[in-house]
């Protein structure tokens, strides 16, 4: 069965109280579980929960890659960066890196198809490969959490982060690349633009009318 097969509710705040070794317990699915794992690990930091997620994903490694499509493995990517050692995590957050670019690509894509364009408003996404999505407009979260893991990490490394900044600015500021597009096409409004919270961390002008 595949992996998506298995629900569990993401706003169910009760998984969050329940104590670690209770939830493992008494979640006797390794499918389950380790969704409400991931909605631990994406609502709080504790070393118990990471550690809990690496042996049930790692230890079934082989099962759950194979019943995965990639809006599940972007996931499981997605909690490495967040919770994993220095060179893990960097490693996973460029493994996402291609994956995000050509989401950004597709949404931009089908914005201009006219035919296509209500699939990419509201909570409707177009789906174009192995479950992966356009992000939702406006109002997407996913370039924002993206960026916002970019930037922590190279924060760390102050010389490739200062050219980072100006090669962003750059893009930032052409009327031609998608960063301005998906400023211009409301994701969100410009003075809380992801790029320029997380990346520039100053106070923009307003492009938008």
């Amino acid at each position: 069965m595949a992996f998506n097969g298995f629900k569990v509710p993401r706003k169910d705040n009760s998984i969050c109280k329940i104590p670690i070794a209770k939830l493992c317990t008494n979640t006797a699915c390794s499918y389950v579980l380790l969704k409400k794992l991931m909605i631990r690990l994406r609502r709080q930091r504790k070393p118990k929960d990471w550690q809990e997620f690496v042996r049930v994903f790692e230890g079934n490694f082989d099962v759950f890659l194979s019943t995965m499509n990639g809006r599940w493995i972007v996931s499981m990517l997605d909690c490495y960066t967040d919770h994993a050692d220095d060179i893990t995590s960097r490693n996973a957050l460029l493994a996402t890196t291609i994956v995000n670019c050509e989401k950004m690509h597709m949404t931009m894509r089908i914005c201009h198809d006219k035919q296509k364009r209500n699939e990419c408003t509201g909570a409707k996404r177009h789906v174009f490969a192995s479950g992966l999505d356009t992000f939702m407009l406006p109002g997407a979260d996913m370039p924002k959490n993206f960026f916002r893991r970019m930037q922590g990490k190279l924060k760390s490394t102050p010389i490739i982060h200062a050219m980072y900044k100006k090669l962003m600015k750059a893009l930032l500021t052409s009327d031609e690349t998608s960063m301005h597009f998906f400023e211009g096409a409301a994701v969100l409004s410009a003075y809380k633009h992801p790029y320029y919270i997380h990346v520039l961390e100053e106070k923009p002008p307003c492009r938008t009318k």
